[in-house]
């Protein structure tokens, strides 16, 4: 190595003393990219754009072929690669100090502004940067597209959420909340205007200049397939957090959970012309239970199979209880919500190995240093499992359920008993490998549509209660629902008429099995998530098992 990187440096017939004839050679000490930083780092100025003619460093043209280049040609054209991306992020140092996410790229050009020294993880990043053009070579932009419509869809569906819920409100909601969602959109507009394109126009308008036209919009992203893929991260993120606030303060995912799993153990939503071997009754609710919520995150004590069970659970989850019923029936006024406040969805046992990067990429408070040791208790955070291998193509991924995951620690900790099962560690191309597949697995459920899934299911409680709603009034009064916010609470009036004492009156299930079968079975509302899920990049296909149940699996389009 030694010998290597003194030929680097001597090259007689060469006027910077740099052997280009053994470029490829020096790339694992980071000399030929340390050249190039370490230059830009004389130049720079803390508060001005390193502006500079688009082709005073030379051209990349993606559609070449790298292999057949020289060693001189490679170098012009990582050149010509990192320095117009020099002044992206130079721009978002100097004039977008509120840029949305920070890659250890950025953290170097910042540092490096402030110092005028040449940190090696800058180095690094750099490096990174150029194997990544190196091999996507003109795919790198499918990132920035990925990036583009997958931001849009979030944004639309902040949108159309705030749109559906401009009147109806409930008083526990707070208007921060609603604040925090419209700020989400705004960001996301401004991040697809591009502000870094913008500070670069304010400062050439300064100078009495135009923007060249080969300085297109949104270059820092097109060139950057970490940058698209975290800022994606970012708003996923906090969509996602404000999704989860969501269906647990309003409970539509969960109630019409109970009442789905009631009607189908009643078996009343099959009918003669179904076929139960080509999909799931209902779609999104299979994707969504097999991705993320096992029965505890929404019946307390396990999914419920008989009638007194539908109803005591149900009540054990929303926090209410049987009396709070029976009060409302014979005062007809009355709450049905406890102050305690309903069992809701926990977020934090959801993604627990993508979930990691938020403090560090989203709130920008966690640890930017990581050791091996990190990533590795990162990676045995999964709760996926991997069977097979790539090298025969039979590689599969499946997530390990609450037993197995139960299983799988206990072994963990007995070997952790034993001073000598200390297991070998990981190279570092195990560990990048570990760590991608963990997320890679992750990424349906970490990009679920809860917000589409949420109006889905308010939509099926305003048609349960519309279909309903004569004989719950026969039988418990018109004060059964005072307002449509109360809507969850149909579904628990449907099973307390099942399960009375007595003689139990199933005409509330047959009347919700009609609407269920209508609106999600038959009907669009049933698909809704999967079809929005499918615009993110993830499409469901439904396949028959040998057991006569419908399985899913995600597969992750790849476009030639």
């Amino acid at each position: 190595m030694q010998l290597i990187a003194a030929n680097l440096f001597n090259n007689k017939g060469s006027a910077d003393n740099f052997n280009y004839d053994l470029y490829d050679a020096g790339i694992g000490q980071f000399l030929q990219v340390y050249k190039i930083v370490d230059a830009f780092s004389r130049v720079i100025e803390p508060n001005e754009l390193p502006l500079c003619k688009e082709d005073e460093f030379g051209t990349y043209d993606p559609r070449s072929s790298r292999k057949d280049k020289s060693g001189k040609k490679k170098f012009e054209e990582d050149r010509a690669l990192l320095m117009p991306f020099f002044t992206e992020l130079m721009t978002v140092c100097v004039a977008v100090t509120d840029y949305p996410v920070e890659d250890e790229f950025l953290r170097g050009m910042a540092e490096m502004r402030k110092t005028r020294k040449t940190p090696f993880f800058m180095v690094f990043a750099a490096q990174v940067f150029l194997d990544i053009h190196h091999l996507l070579r003109k795919d790198v932009s499918r990132a920035f597209n990925t990036f583009q419509s997958g931001v849009t869809v979030l944004r639309d569906e902040i949108e159309a959420h705030i749109d559906f819920h401009r009147n109806l409100k409930i008083d526990t909601w707070p208007r921060s909340n609603d604040q925090y969602m419209a700020n989400i959109s705004s960001d996301i507009r401004t991040i697809l205007r591009d502000p870094v394109y913008r500070a670069k126009e304010r400062y050439y308008r300064r100078m009495n200049m135009l923007v060249p036209d080969s300085v297109e919009p949104n270059r820092i992203l097109r060139m950057s397939p970490v940058l698209s893929g975290l800022v994606l991260f970012k708003y996923r993120a906090e969509v996602r957090d404000i999704a989860f606030t969501v269906v647990n303060a309003w409970g539509s995912v969960t109630y019409t959970a109970h009442l789905f799993n009631a009607l189908s153990s009643e078996k009343l939503l099959f009918g003669e012309d179904d076929d139960a071997n080509s999909r799931p009754l209902w779609p999104d609710m299979a994707v969504l239970r097999s991705l993320m919520l096992e029965d505890e995150q929404l019946f307390v004590g396990g999914a419920p199979s008989n009638a007194a069970d539908y109803f005591a659970r149900f009540c054990l989850q929303v926090g209410t209880t049987v009396n709070a019923f029976v009060g409302r029936k014979e005062k007809r006024k009355g709450p049905l919500a406890s102050k305690a406040g309903p069992r809701g969805i926990k977020p934090e046992t959801i993604s627990p190995v993508t979930s990691m990067f938020i403090d560090r990429y989203v709130r920008k408070t966690g640890q930017v240093n990581w050791t091996a040791e990190h990533v590795e208790r990162v990676v045995e955070a999964s709760q996926w499992e991997t069977e097979g291998s790539e090298e025969d193509h039979t590689l599969t991924m499946g997530k390990l359920t609450k037993e197995e995951l139960a299983r799988k620690k206990a072994q963990e900790k007995q070997k952790g008993k034993k001073p000598l099962a200390k297991p070998p560690r990981l190279t570092p191309q195990e560990l990048i490998e570990s760590l991608t597949r963990a997320l890679h697995t992750e990424s349906s459920e970490f990009a679920f549509p809860l917000l589409t899934m949420h109006r889905s299911c308010w939509r099926l409680l305003r048609a349960v209660r519309q279909q309903c709603d004569g004989v719950l009034r026969e039988l418990f009064t018109p004060a059964y629902l005072e307002r449509e916010t109360e809507l969850p609470f149909v579904v628990g009036w449907i099973f307390m008429a099942a399960a009375t004492g007595g003689l139990p009156d199933k005409r509330p299930m047959i009347a919700a099995a009609r609407a269920v079968r209508r609106e999600v079975i038959r009907g669009e509302e049933g698909t809704a998530a999967i079809r929005r899920l499918r615009e993110l990049g993830f499409p469901v296909e439904f396949h028959a098992d040998e057991e006569g149940f419908s399985s899913w699996k995600n597969e992750r389009h790849v476009s030639a």
